[in-house]
């Protein structure tokens, strides 16, 4: 399966509030924004970058997201600090939940939370549910507090137990962002099957979802960046990007969460690989959009 990585902004109104900082290259940065942003990277490797790592710095460097949520990390505690290590530099801390699937160094299916030190601060982060994450986050581009729970999605009974924990907390926060990787769609045009307690949660996605619960809360809709009906998320095939499989990748507003917030990009998340006649083509790192 191949992946895209997907990632949404919110546009602050009034004047924007510009704070300065200093990439590990030198350059100025200046914030006008809050960037969030959720990948699953598909086996990604904690305990050194490797070259799927050595993408996601790049990108990190690159673009700033002030959160970005982590699926399918590898590694137990040790292997996540030393993600931590190779991520300072950076200027991002990372907070985690380690996989239960496996143990100690050979664990998988963990989860990650990384915030810019240079734009906020991870005051509080818990485990909700298996696979399931809350982090509380103090922005420092406007001065106010965030809500984000990162979420895998489970099968069955599990899922409803994640978003149920999921609504809970954020509502009980004011209000929030969830993204992450549901492995579940709101409506039947994103995959076949759709599961009804996250179309609750999700509003009306489309037109053959009416009465599905109003007005559509996930950011940016069907995700359609380019035309259009569903911009996918996942794909059949790793490196081939022309046999999309659902649209499971995507953050929503839950409770009071701020309106302004947009689908920003969908990423393939892909490198050139040599091939044995000589040539070159784009291989993907996962199986997800980022």
């Amino acid at each position: 399966m191949t992946s895209v990585l997907c990632w949404c902004t919110l546009f602050l109104g009034g004047a924007p509030v510009r704070v300065t900082a200093y990439s590990p290259r030198g350059e100025v940065v200046e914030f006008l924004q809050i960037k969030a942003a959720t990948w699953n990277a598909q086996g990604l490797a904690a305990g050194q970058p490797g070259s799927k790592g050595r993408w996601l710095q790049e990108w990190l460097v690159t673009t700033r997201p002030a959160v970005a949520f982590l699926q399918e990390v590898n590694g137990g505690h040790d292997e996540l600090t030393s993600m931590r290590r190779w991520l300072r530099p950076l200027r991002y801390d990372l907070h985690w939940l380690v996989g239960t699937d496996g143990a100690g160094a050979k664990a998988c299916n963990g989860l990650c939370f990384l915030v810019d030190k240079e734009q906020a601060a991870c005051v509080r982060f818990k485990r909700l549910e298996a696979r399931c994450v809350y982090a509380m986050v103090q922005h420092k581009t406007d001065a106010k507090r965030r809500a984000y729970v990162g979420l895998h999605g489970l099968p069955g009974a599990a899922f409803g137990k994640q978003l149920l924990a999921a609504e809970s907390a954020l509502l009980d926060a004011g209000g929030g962002l969830l993204l992450g990787d549901f492995n579940h769609t709101p409506c039947k045009g994103w995959r076949s099957v759709f599961d009804t307690r996250l179309r609750r949660l999700c509003g009306q996605v489309c037109t053959c979802c009416r009465g599905g619960g109003g007005e559509c809360k996930v950011i940016g809709g069907a995700g359609a960046l380019e035309g259009g009906v569903v911009g996918w998320t996942r794909f059949a095939d790793r490196g081939c990007w022309a046999k999309p499989t659902s649209r499971i990748d995507f953050a929503l507003r839950i409770g009071a969460a701020d309106r302004r917030w947009q689908l920003l990009d969908q990423i393939r998340a892909e490198y050139e690989a040599a091939q044995a006649d000589g040539s070159s083509k784009n291989e993907a790192f996962s199986d997800h959009l980022a």
